[in-house]
């Protein structure tokens, strides 16, 4: 034991010592207690268990791992230490020597994880004196990350409605010391301005505004140690807008100029709303403001201004001005006139002016005019003016005018521009009780359409009797040095009633000799030549039916002839005569006529333009029968 405690000091130095003799006595005295103390410890160091003494948790993880021994060790093999979960790093050794602790340390080369159990293996040592021994296995628990708090991001709800302008915060139960590494993430992307106070505090500061009225998703996400740490669900306030501006138009003196918004808008928001006249705004409501002007002129337009950045109590944000301009009232304006359309009653019709604003009742009278019908009085429902018409006329155009100038009840200017209305009235029908007769003959026509007339008149008679009347002698055309010959139409009936006008063996006869057979049976008879409808109209308009020459078909060919006096008839082929017993309209703008055709027995309507070209086509003549 003395040989090894010799060794453990350095025996070089004590032998030198010894060479002094005077001094062995008191040496061997003291030398005897030291080898005892020194023996004892030295039983201490190397015979008693290995005891460890170490950091078994919250270990910092960015610190080396140290453990101290309660003995001194000869040798250590720092390759066969193991650590579990492995990470790289290197063992060093602090020993060797009697006093004092000996020290493992492991120095690792990036941090240990967060929040995690390593175990640590060392294998057989050496001790200085009593042999080999070992360290039972360690196990050390490094420092848990902090957590966040309930503050900032935490707060929100999923579907919480945030601000464009909205900064995400979050923070940390304690340092964060590089146990967390904190990232920002949000869909849609936008780009962020990262910030962080005290290790410990967090702020993520959009660039620009957030998406409006849009929902995003946002995650603070912990790389290091791959873990989501929140994530939310969260609705972007919506842009404010306008729901309704200021009426554009019509403004009185002392009215409000009203904006509307379309949700709420946050405090002490005035600034941002400017007119370009002197006056006074406030907030109705937090969606309404109100801005009552201390003077304004008639007729004269003004401008107003939202800027932008205006908030929302949401927190959604203007993003651009909002320009707006207001008139005050002006000249008043006609905003309805009635009637309107065609075939109104023309017996009494009611003609309506209605104001944009009050007006003076008695200028708006007398600015009134109408160019049919009779005047019978005024009355007023409200801003509308009504002035009752009558007796129109049938087939009229009428026309109503408000006429400029009208003055104004208050505020305001006079009308600056006259007002008009037109309507057409109600059409009128003639229709005649003429009975429908078919003619006996193949060429009694004409015959036939007066007996049609007779009838009208309570006279009955027929297609031979008439035929007789009128003059006839059945002789065909002939031909002689002078060419085709024939008798007058004019003075009687031509030829055959059975024959052909194609084959001038039978044609018939003109307006006179009907109008003096009309005579004969008592009637008055009015023979025309030269058709016009409005002559037609009339004389249905007179009760008087009208046998009208025209064609058969829809086109003729012309022949003549020369009669016993020696006059030339020219005449259309194949020629037709008809009866008019009714017409649609007045007798100055007649519409189409109602017509009984002997042809067939029937009756047919014809349009006023039919008829002329079905008569011009022809003759053209016509005989009335009254």
């Amino acid at each position: 034991m003395v040989r090894e405690a010799a060794k453990f000091f350095k025996l070089k130095r004590v032998k030198k010592f010894l060479k002094f003799k005077h001094w062995l006595p008191v040496w061997l005295g003291v030398g005897s207690i030291a080898i005892i103390t020194i023996g004892t410890l030295l039983f201490m160091k190397t015979a008693m268990a290995i005891n460890p003494s170490f950091q078994e948790t919250d270990h910092p993880i960015d610190q080396p791992f140290v453990v101290e021994l309660n003995q001194a060790l000869r040798d250590i093999d720092l390759e066969q230490i193991k650590i579990t979960p492995a990470i790289k790093g290197e063992w060093s050794f602090e020993g060797g020597k009697l006093f004092g602790k000996d020290k493992l340390v492991f120095t690792q080369s990036k941090d240990f994880q967060v929040d995690t159990v390593y175990i640590i293996n060392f294998g057989q040592i050496s001790r200085f004196v009593f042999g080999d021994g070992n360290i039972p296995d360690l196990k050390f628990k490094t420092e848990t990350a902090p957590s966040l708090t309930d503050s900032g991001m935490a707060m929100l709800s999923d579907d919480s409605t945030i601000a464009a302008d909205y900064v995400f915060e979050a923070s940390l139960r304690s340092a964060n010391r590089h146990l967390r590494d904190l990232q920002f993430r949000i869909e849609p992307a936008i780009e962020v301005s990262a910030g962080v106070s005290g290790d410990q505090y967090y702020t993520w500061q959009p660039k620009d505004i957030l998406p409006q009225g849009q929902i995003v998703t946002v995650e603070i996400y912990d790389t290091k140690n791959e873990v989501s740490m929140l994530k939310k669900t969260l609705k972007v306030a919506d842009e404010p807008s306008l729901k309704s501006p200021v009426s554009q138009a019509n403004l009185g003196e002392r009215d409000a100029m009203r904006i509307e918004f379309n949700q709420p808008i946050a405090d002490n928001q005035t600034n941002k709303i400017v007119f370009d006249l002197d006056g006074s705004g406030r907030w109705e409501s937090d969606t309404v403001y109100a801005f009552t002007p201390n003077k304004v002129a008639a007729g004269k337009t003004y401008g107003y201004h939202i800027k932008a950045d205006l908030r929302s109590k949401d927190g959604g944000i203007l993003t651009h001005d909002i320009d707006g301009h207001f008139a005050t009232v002006g000249a008043r304006v006609v905003t309805a006139s009635s009637p309107r359309g065609n075939e109104l009653s023309q017996g009494s019709q009611q003609i309506k002016f209605t104001f944009d604003r009050p007006v003076n009742r008695e200028s708006a009278e007398q600015h009134f005019s109408v160019d049919r019908g009779t005047l019978a009085g005024f009355s007023w429902s409200g801003n509308t003016l009504i002035a009752t018409v009558n007796n129109l006329g049938f087939q009229q155009t009428v026309t109503a005018t408000m006429g400029a100038g009208v003055v104004n009840e208050g505020f305001g200017l006079p009308t600056a521009t006259g007002y008009s209305v037109r309507f057409t009235t109600e059409i009128r029908s003639v229709k005649l009780g003429v009975p429908a007769y078919r003619q006996n003959f193949a060429q009694s026509c004409e015959e036939s359409s007066l007996r049609m007339a007779l009838a009208y008149r309570g006279i009955s008679t027929s297609d031979e009797a008439i035929l007789h009347v009128v003059g006839y002698d059945g002789q065909p055309s002939w031909d002689d040095a002078a060419g085709k010959r024939w008798t007058d139409p004019d003075l009687q009936f031509v030829g055959d009633v059975h024959g052909s006008q194609g084959a001038m063996t039978g044609y018939g006869v003109f307006a006179g000799p009907i109008a003096k057979a009309a005579r004969h049976y008592g009637r008055g008879a009015e023979a025309q030549y030269g058709v016009n409808a409005n002559w037609v109209a009339q004389q249905i308009h007179n009760n008087n039916p009208v046998v009208l020459w025209g064609i058969a078909g829809s086109r003729a060919s012309w022949t003549s002839w020369v009669t016993p006096a020696g006059r030339v008839v020219n005449a259309p082929i194949p020629t037709h005569t008809r009866i008019v017993v009714g017409v649609k309209g007045e007798p100055g703008a007649p519409i189409g006529f109602w017509i009984n055709d002997p042809a067939n027995g029937t009756q047919i309507y014809w349009t006023t333009a039919q008829m002329l070209a079905n008569s011009r086509a022809g003759i053209n003549q016509a005989v009335a029968v009254y």
